[in-house]
């Protein structure tokens, strides 16, 4: 089982968020979210959403992770036991 994802983040729809495809054998499956903080009172920061593709939609999995690699092994975790 082959998993890759896009190098480069791309700009979501929604204007807020940026996103990487994950693929399994060159085929979607998922993708990660990555979500950052711009409020001037606080500290920017940045946390990850996981998104598992069924059919045509992404569904949300788990909560927000700290990190990409943590939001991309709830996909293959998920995927792997499908």
């Amino acid at each position: 089982m082959a998993i890759s994802f896009d190098w480069v983040w791309s700009p979501a729809l929604d204007g807020r968020s940026r996103v990487r495809q994950v693929y399994r054998n060159d085929k979607p499956i998922g993708r990660v979210r990555r979500w950052r903080s711009e409020g001037s009172s606080e500290t920017p920061g940045e946390w990850f959403t996981a998104e598992l593709m069924k059919g045509a939609r992404y569904e949300e999995i788990e909560g927000a992770q700290a990190a990409f690699k943590e939001a991309l092994q709830q996909i293959v975790k998920r995927v792997v036991t499908q």
